[in-house]
């Protein structure tokens, strides 16, 4: 297990060089936000719901693909939101690993309607906490009723106008579909050879939630009767 930051692998491919000076156009507006409130309405209930659920975590458990607190949340964004991670902060939510989708990321059609080639992709992952999340949902809410953004928030009002997706952390966001081919054509045949894997920690600041995690994933691998060769 390392610190190093958390890497998606990628599959090779060919690029040319562009010539000349790129296009300067203005930067993305994005489609407002009732088309965004429209949008994102479902994702944000979903949230909600699983705030104030009464056993929300062992109902959420039942859902794989469900969107639960302490699971990393992620935003994907038409373009880089300057100064996310220092507003993310001032609700007590840090940014686990900001990442540049490839190219050929789909966009909804209309998030970027003028200038498409200025769109950059990005996802923010983070994990939100049952008090992160509940700031999250208030955040929301003034967005979706259309005030303001107060001072040190815009950041955030940014990143609602331009979200493209909002989900759970999942397997497809750390390697694409030829990465994961690969390493299923690794794999031994028989279920009693043993395999050496790494497994990578999220980065974090928070030396406590940091040691709490070394301890889950090492209750694990004991659980799997897997032994840990090393560590860092």
């Amino acid at each position: 297990m390392t610190n190093r930051p958390i890497l998606r692998l990628f599959d090779s491919r060919p690029a040319r060089r562009k010539k000349g000076a790129p296009a300067k156009f203005p930067r993305p507006q994005g489609t407002g936000h009732y088309q965004q409130c429209r949008r994102f309405r479902h994702e944000f209930e979903r949230l909600e719901a699983a705030f104030v659920r009464n056993d929300a975590a062992f109902e959420l458990r039942q859902d794989p693909f469900g969107i639960a607190p302490e699971r990393a949340l992620e935003f994907v964004t038409a373009v880089p939101i300057g100064d996310f991670g220092r507003a993310a902060r001032l609700v007590g939510l840090e940014v686990l690993s900001e990442i540049e989708l490839v190219e050929d990321y789909e966009l909804p059609d209309d998030l970027i309607a003028e200038h498409p080639d200025t769109a950059s992709p990005t996802l923010y992952a983070t994990m939100p906490t049952q008090d992160t999340l509940s700031r999250l949902l208030w955040l929301w809410r003034r967005f979706q009723e259309g005030r303001k953004a107060e001072s040190g928030f815009v950041p955030w009002w940014s990143l609602f106008n331009m979200l493209a997706e909002l989900r759970p952390w999942s397997p497809e966001d750390r390697l694409s579909v030829g990465n994961r081919t690969e390493l299923e054509n690794r794999l031994p045949f028989d279920d009693e050879d043993e395999v050496r894997l790494e497994l990578e920690l999220w980065p974090t600041q928070n030396q406590d939630k940091l040691v709490q995690w070394y301890r889950e994933t090492e209750a694990r691998v004991a659980a799997l009767s897997g032994r840990i060769i090393d560590r860092r």
